[in-house]
């Protein structure tokens, strides 16, 4: 993977995708493609936190694969949630598209783990 696009970190169950800056080029939208068909291959991670904290700018694109990403991961009971602050430009976006009502987003990754901890405890 290049440099600048995404950071993966693995932890247990859980990994954690740490965004570049825009997602709005071939190489950022496939790349993320194959980062998620290799998150729904592994059946050991059951939570999946996307850091988007640092876009500044989506495209259409970029977009429909967090879309994707989301529905993928529901069918294979893979709890997905997003951090964003309230302040930031993805969140704008993502609020802008009413994708807030539809994702799970918290402001941190520490948000995020105790978020995906509660439900997976929820339900055992």
């Amino acid at each position: 993977m290049s440099e600048r696009n995404f950071k993966l970190k693995i932890e247990e169950d859980l990994i954690t995708v740490s965004f570049p800056e825009n997602i709005c080029d071939g190489e950022a939208a496939s790349e993320l493609r194959e980062i998620i068909a290799e998150i729904a291959s592994r059946s050991r991670l059951k939570g999946v936190i996307f850091n988007v904290n640092g876009i500044t700018y989506i495209d259409s694109v970029g977009t429909g694969q967090l879309v994707k990403a989301f529905t993928n991961f529901s069918k294979l009971g893979k709890k997905l949630v997003f951090t964003a602050s309230p302040e930031s430009k993805i969140r704008q976006i993502l609020n802008f598209f009413r994708l807030d009502s539809t994702f799970s987003i918290v402001e941190t990754v520490d948000e995020a783990r105790d978020a995906i901890k509660h439900i997976f405890e929820a339900q055992a």
